[in-house]
């Protein structure tokens, strides 16, 4: 899925076979800003068959003041 991912996650729940949609987030630090992060969301259906794919992008800034 991807190369930087440092943890594998298992939803023992998909393996069932029922009509549920599963959400699956993961994040990475990107390197071009310490804070801000990419994002997929993925949906599962049962059958393990990724259905969507959405990257996006946030960071967390704080507002800056100026003196005049």
């Amino acid at each position: 899925m991807c190369e930087n991912c440092t943890k594998k996650v298992s939803i023992p729940a998909l393996e069932r076979e029922q009509n549920n949609v599963f959400s699956l987030e993961l994040c990475q630090k990107r390197q071009l800003y310490d804070t801000s992060k990419q994002c997929f969301i993925l949906l599962f259906l049962a059958s393990n068959i990724c259905v969507l794919s959405i990257p996006f992008f946030y960071s967390h800034r704080g507002e800056k003041t100026r003196d005049i």
